[in-house]
């Protein structure tokens, strides 16, 4: 049964076979699978289609009665894109606290009053995030941002649109005139915003990344398309020419597997990177108008099937990600397997239950003032009841949350400005005229080794200097820092400084510490480790490096909380993941190579302390919490085992004077 206004319109099943594709690669991409690093660009291919959609119902509507009701649009949208995305927040925040202990579950729905209102984009961009909040970055509704873009998209695009005719006005009504006026507004919409895109992406990645105006070339690109398509004499000459048209198709899908294949969120985007998928999935759209329905492959039945249920399958799939995630920490294949298998059956009931009644079934027709104003209603309902449920007092805690605080005391000292600027702060500790100098330079995780160093060295009264920056390695080499999209040049500025002024501080052991997971390549650790050592050994130091040690992969606290309420004995077990393919293995194993040839350069032998066998767990057999988030070490387990590695520090008898 199809709504009058679609029936102009000859639903094209090639475009739902392309949705398909653009669901899976962002499933994909999410569930961590290689080879799909690139899938959000999925979301992209989204919006090509959207603009190129969008113009025809406008265009048409326009064509046929000579104006646009706007009213009528929007309650369409609203029909269409409210239900569904109302029962999923409803349903997940409903989930999130039942299976997840209280403080995850708020953590995790922090954007859920703006989700509900079609704003989360602004929460991302805006929200400025505190370093270790870990759980607020993986936000049960992060993947709304996308469906904000296209609201807000949706919400100006008719103005847009009337903009040419109302500049036309009282000139006799030539067709072509006024799609040529479009046409030219369209291609200035595309060039301003692609311009705003690429200047943001350099200069503010995260409006680049998640905003409308920045986004909105993709819809335009879309629309010309349209009219491209459209025009009377694309369609009169158009004798099916099925070869161009699978030319343009296989150009097209070279261009989106590579940027699936190639991408991945260790680059700039959207900047210029954009333009290739984008521009593969316009050739895909332009070839489905070239090539007869039964003769293209995206129109064949499974991803057609898959393309109608693309919008509830995208819903889904984030929050059942993330709660798997939640719970059994890194996906394995098994795991991706139910994951997919829940986000189907939920996929299902959610299409036919609640998506296709209001959109093209018995709930569809009210008058569309009556839809938007239930819809506003709706949404004010979801903004209360999310707000009401991401401001719920902790009932049943205490120890999580000083398991999270149990870190050492410079993470509330001004040694770490993170991506703020790149001031160098010392924290200093012990007498400022004492004989011998001991430092510890490093990121986060080199930073909780703090009381390992901090308490030999103190109690032989040495001066102890702390230096750090979260996320900026120990090595001389650019990254690209995902949580700002853009390389991170304050790191570099910042190590740069303090590599020159370690005379000053004349140091007689300097002590480095990174993490493992910056995802540099073998031979950058290698020798982005030896320029810096290097330049410590030029002023006569011991260096004395902390390898990165394994992560847990699941939220430490939140998981002895789960075990402790459901009674389990072994929590130090249930708790516990073999994490022996952890990049930490092999990154320890590089630093030692690169200490090898050096003299006065050691690696602490840690991953064996933290992880015994390669067996990494959130509480020891003692009862003591190992790790407070997911990778950083809480700091009592730090001085718990500092007695095994003191040997192992230079100028430290183990004779203890204590």
């Amino acid at each position: 049964m199809h709504h009058h206004n679609d029936s102009a319109l000859k639903l094209r099943l090639d475009l739902q076979g392309l949705r398909a594709i653009a669901v899976s690669v962002v499933f994909l991409a999410h569930a961590g699978v290689v080879g799909f690093s690139g899938g959000y660009i999925g979301v992209d291919l989204f919006f090509i289609l959207s603009g190129f959609l969008i113009t025809g119902v406008l265009y048409k509507e326009y064509e046929a009665s000579g104006r646009l009701n706007v009213l009528a649009f929007y309650s369409r949208r609203i029909k269409r894109l409210l239900p569904a995305m109302v029962l999923m927040i409803g349903l997940t925040l409903l989930a999130s606290f039942v299976l997840l202990p209280s403080f995850q579950a708020k953590a995790q729905v922090g954007s859920a009053p703006f989700a509900s209102l079609w704003l989360s984009n602004f929460y991302f961009s805006f929200n400025e995030l505190d370093y270790f909040n870990e759980l607020g970055q993986n936000d049960l509704f992060l993947h709304t941002w996308s469906l904000g873009v296209e609201e807000q998209f949706y919400l100006i695009w008719p103005f847009l649109f009337l903009l040419p005719t109302f500049f036309l006005r009282g000139r006799r009504p030539a067709e072509v005139n006024l799609q040529r006026h479009i046409v030219l507004g369209l291609a200035l919409v595309f060039i301003s915003s692609l311009a705003l895109c690429l200047y943001w992406t350099k200069n503010s990645p995260l409006l680049a990344f998640y905003q409308m105006p920045s986004r909105a070339w993709q819809f335009a690109l879309g629309a010309l398309l349209f009219f491209g398509v459209y025009r009377p004499e694309f369609r009169r000459n158009q004798a099916p020419n099925k070869l161009a048209g699978l030319l343009l198709l296989a150009i097209g899908t070279v261009a989106v597997a590579l940027s699936v294949h190639l991408y991945n969120d260790r680059m700039p985007y959207p900047g210029w990177a954009a333009l290739l998928p984008s521009f593969g999935a316009a050739l895909i759209i332009l070839a489905g108008s070239l090539i007869p329905e039964k003769r293209n492959p995206l129109a064949c039945g499974p991803l057609v099937w898959l393309g109608n249920r693309s919008y509830s399958l995208y819903l889904w799939h984030w929050p059942v990600l993330l709660l798997f995630e939640a719970i059994y920490g890194s996906l394995t294949v098994e795991l991706i397997g139910a994951v997919t298998l829940i986000s189907l059956v939920l996929t299902e009931i959610t299409y036919r239950l609640v998506e296709r009644p209001f959109w093209k079934g018995r709930l569809s027709y009210f008058a569309p003032k009556k839809i938007v104003q239930c819809g506003a209603l709706v949404m004010l309902v979801a903004l209360l009841g999310s707000f009401h449920a991401a401001r719920q007092p902790l009932v049943d805690d205490g120890f999580s949350d000083q398991w999270r605080a149990d870190y050492p005391i410079i993470y509330s000292m001004p040694c770490d400005s993170w991506f703020v600027h790149n001031k160098v702060q010392p924290c200093e500790f012990g007498a400022e005229d004492a004989e011998k100098t001991v430092m510890l330079l490093g990121d986060s995780v080199g930073a909780q080794w703090f009381s390992l160093i901090g308490l030999p060295y103190l109690q032989r009264d040495w001066r102890y200097i702390v230096l750090t920056k979260s996320s900026c390695p120990m090595v001389d080499h650019p990254y690209f820092y995902d949580r700002i999209k853009q390389v991170y040049t304050v790191c570099e500025e910042w190590r740069e400084k303090i590599l020159e002024r370690l005379p000053e501080w004349e140091p007689d052991v300097v002590v480095v510490g990174s993490a493992s997971t910056y995802g540099f390549s073998d031979q950058e650790w290698i020798s982005g480790s030896q320029r810096v050592w290097k330049e410590i050994r030029s002023t006569g130091a011991q260096v004395v490096v902390l390898p990165g040690t394994p992560t847990l992969g699941i939220d430490a606290p939140s998981c002895i909380k789960r075990e402790v309420k459901s009674r389990t004995t072994d929590i130090a077990g249930a708790c516990s993941r073999d994490q022996s393919d952890d990049e930490a293995y092999r990154v320890s194993e590089l630093l030692e190579v690169a200490a090898s040839d050096m003299p006065n350069v050691d690696v602490l032998e840690l991953n064996s302390v933290v992880c015994p066998s390669a067996i990494c767990s959130a509480m020891t057999e003692e009862g003591i919490v190992v790790y407070r988030d997911s990778q950083h070490l809480t700091d009592s387990f730090v001085i718990s085992i500092t007695p095994k590695i003191l040997p192992q520090l230079p100028e430290i008898s183990v004779e203890d004077p204590s």
